[in-house]
């Protein structure tokens, strides 16, 4: 019997991605037979945060119940024949840390789980390895908490949903904690982020490390413009931070503002693209460094894109507006402004992200937009050709797909 098995370090972090993820898989693999669970294409049902702060202070001295609430986009309890008995229920956990977009969390909480999982042929125990289990993996040891238990997680109705969830706080150390919903739908078990950061006190906050988070999305940047990476921080007066940044492929973090003093409880810093990062996409992190040497990271979740633009020779006279390949504004799925009107395609650039950067002293709302960068200018009616390393396969037409995958509507049940 042919057994679909995913990449040891695919980790489906967010909702679009995932069902990018389960498309792929059903046109390179459906017509070979091998998809084997009936719900093999099921978008994966999120636990979403909306509202949540970008910075929540908790003082546990006075509560030590850290309350909370999540909303669903619609119920999802209709099993099919071979799927786990407890499939499509939710759990709730905290992260010490966050992770960047190349080191994704492990797809499964604990070994029993994954028998669980075997137990409907979904996987063979064997071969998951230690770092896909997050009670196994050394990166997380001492650097995770269940807010909810691993059984009974909470089914994907409205009635659960409606219900807050209550982390008791107790014994834990103080300081920044990440919080993640996590759906528990084997094989393609999927993680929730909540777009911010919480930190535990005891009584003074100065007390405990300081806590950042980064509220861009993704950005899509031209060489010479500037991505804003925004965000909130609680630190201790002197405290300083640095932001870097990483090719995806080759790891090494290299910094572009260093020791910038922290101000409030917001930051912003400018990242202007170094000619080498010029038609590709990278990485972002985000260092508090405070006076006793206390450090926090961030990471943005998702990546910078620099676009490559060639400008064209005035002179050439060439017709390229019916062979122009991907790579040419004839072709590009991008909307380039350089370009004559009508030579683009019809998507526009550039980002629209709406991450909070408030910050709270309990559980609250934040409504601050991240910054981008604006390509608008006036075309001077020379030919240009765009490119990103980072370019949805199949165009907009299958990414159009995905995204209708992604937000359509089940019925409820």
């Amino acid at each position: 019997m042919i057994r679909l098995t995913l990449p040891r370090r695919t980790a489906l972090n967010d909702p679009l991605r995932a069902v990018a993820l389960l498309v792929l898989t059903v046109l390179t693999v459906a017509p070979l037979g091998v998809v084997k669970a009936a719900d093999g294409i099921a978008p994966r049902t999120p636990a979403t945060f909306p509202g949540a702060a970008c910075l929540t202070v908790h003082d546990r001295s006075v509560e030590p119940i850290f309350t909370f609430g999540y909303k669903i986009p619609y119920e999802d309890t209709r099993l099919t024949a071979d799927e786990v008995a407890e499939s499509r229920t939710h759990q709730f956990l905290a992260l010490c840390r966050g992770h960047h977009p190349q080191a994704p969390l492990p797809l499964w909480i604990s070994e029993a789980d994954v028998l669980d999982a075997a137990s409907k042929g979904h996987v063979v125990p064997g071969d998951v390895e230690p770092d896909d289990i997050l009670e196994l993996a050394e990166q997380w040891q001492g650097c995770f908490v269940r807010i909810t238990p691993d059984k009974p997680r909470r089914p994907i109705t409205f009635e659960a949903a409606i219900e807050p969830v209550l982390w008791d706080t107790s014994g834990l150390p103080a300081g920044p904690y990440f919080i993640f919903g996590y759906t528990w739908h084997p094989y393609y078990n999927m993680w929730s982020p909540w777009r911010g950061v919480v930190k535990l006190i005891d009584g003074d906050p100065d007390a405990a490390p300081p806590a950042l988070a980064i509220t861009n999305f993704d950005e899509n940047i031209y060489p010479d413009q500037s991505a804003t990476i925004v965000g909130c921080v609680d630190a201790v007066d002197g405290a300083t931070i640095t932001a870097s940044w990483s090719f995806t492929d080759a790891i090494e973090w290299k910094p572009f503002a260093v020791d910038v003093p922290v101000d409030g409880d917001q930051f912003a810093v400018d990242f202007a693209p170094p000619p080498e990062t010029v038609g590709v996409s990278v990485m972002i992190r985000v260092d508090v460094t405070d006076p006793m040497d206390r450090t926090s990271t961030a990471y943005m979740a998702d990546l910078v894109t620099v676009i490559e633009v060639n400008t064209g020779s005035t002179s050439d006279t060439s017709d390229t507006s019916d062979t122009a390949d991907s790579d040419t504004c004839g072709g590009s799925f991008l909307d380039v402004p350089e370009c004559p009107d009508g030579s683009s395609g019809d998507a526009t650039h550039g980002d629209t992200s709406d991450g909070a950067t408030g910050t709270s002293t309990d559980e609250g709302t934040s409504s601050a937009g991240s910054a981008t960068a604006d390509g608008d200018s006036d075309g001077d009616g020379d030919g240009c050709g765009c490119a990103a390393s980072r370019r949805a396969p199949g165009g907009l037409a299958l990414f159009g797909a995905l995204l209708l995958l992604a937000r359509r509507r089940r019925p409820n049940r």
